[in-house]
């Protein structure tokens, strides 16, 4: 993976925020600390039209969050705005889930996958010292236990295949990140010879 950004580079795009040494250093420490999260190269127009605020752009920091669920690390999609006040004014933050995926309102995320977090509404830098760093973890440790995603499943050779079904993910689908095991198997021969059960038809010995 590339090396984070220094702090003189996220500077650089944080045009307009009041307080840019402050905010760059936050975002650092959250990208050393979760490498899978990436701050954009430049400041990004607001999408969410049903969440109204100002249209001033906006730094945004976007990637996956490792959640832990049922023993198994899970990728959750996140993206997280920061206001040209950060760290003196919390984020914006929403689930952004791919597409084998849909949402799951919880008590913690709504239908458009906006995040409320008790720890978002007491954001304090100076009383608690609230950074992204502390969001992250959090939303690791909420999401854990309150998991917002679905996978999406494809009917097969239904009659109403034109429905597309959602329903909750179990500890083999979602979007776990592939293993060195998982990649290099080889075929062994009881998967050469193994009946596709996928379509009903078994598919013939080649050998």
């Amino acid at each position: 993976q590339m090396p984070p950004p220094s702090v003189a580079e996220i500077k650089s795009r944080l045009k307009g925020y009041r307080y840019r040494d402050l905010a760059s250093k936050d975002v650092i420490d959250l990208l050393a600390r979760f490498s899978y999260l990436k701050a954009a190269d430049k400041l990004q127009p607001w999408p969410y039209a049903h969440h109204s605020r100002a249209r001033q752009p906006l730094l945004m920091v976007s990637g996956t969050i490792p959640v832990i669920v049922k023993g198994m690390t899970y990728n959750i999609p996140i993206a997280i705005w920061l206001e040209l006040d950060h760290p003196f004014k919390c984020p914006l933050v929403f689930v952004t889930p791919t597409q084998n995926m849909c949402l799951q309102q919880t008590p913690f995320v709504d239908q458009k996958g906006k995040v409320n977090l008790p720890f978002l509404e007491e954001w304090s830098y100076t009383q608690n010292s609230s950074s992204l760093i502390t969001l992250a973890e959090v939303m690791c440790a909420t999401f854990s236990d309150n998991c917002p995603v679905y996978t999406t499943r494809l009917p097969v050779h239904h009659s109403n295949s034109s429905h597309q079904a959602c329903r909750l993910h179990t500890t083999s689908e979602v979007t776990r990140p592939n293993t060195t095991s998982e990649v290099t198997r080889p075929n062994t021969t009881s998967e050469v010879t193994r009946p596709n059960t996928t379509s009903g038809v078994t598919r013939p010995n080649t050998t």
